[in-house]
């Protein structure tokens, strides 16, 4: 691809940023698509069954319960997990909640 870009005489946009800016520029995009539970959506449509379904697996009395929640973006994963995350039944069934930001290279150490 590089080599039929030359060919054409197209610079890619790699090779006008130097190796600083890139990685600054990475940077930028990560945090500008971290969530954060208090941030959201004034009013969610479509998603009371789900929200209840999960509610309903998470606070199961006795139990404990790993939940999956995914598929491709922008379905409203995280808008699901944040309703959830916030509504009052979740809040009064667990002592502590957190809310933790995975991005698509998770590094364990800043986990």
């Amino acid at each position: 691809m590089s080599s039929r870009l030359q060919a054409y005489g197209i610079q890619s946009s790699y090779s006008m940023y130097n190796h600083s800016s890139l990685v600054a520029n990475r940077k930028f995009l990560a945090e500008e698509r971290r969530t954060y539970p208090h941030v959201g959506d004034k009013e969610v449509v479509g998603l009371d069954e789900s929200v209840s379904k999960l509610m309903d697996t998470l606070s199961r009395d006795g139990q404990h319960a790993v939940v999956v929640v995914h598929g491709m973006g922008g379905i409203g994963k995280t808008t699901l997990g944040r309703e959830v995350f916030k509504h009052s039944n979740i809040k009064d069934h667990f002592d502590d909640c957190a809310w933790t930001y995975v991005s698509q290279q998770p590094q364990q150490r800043r986990l």
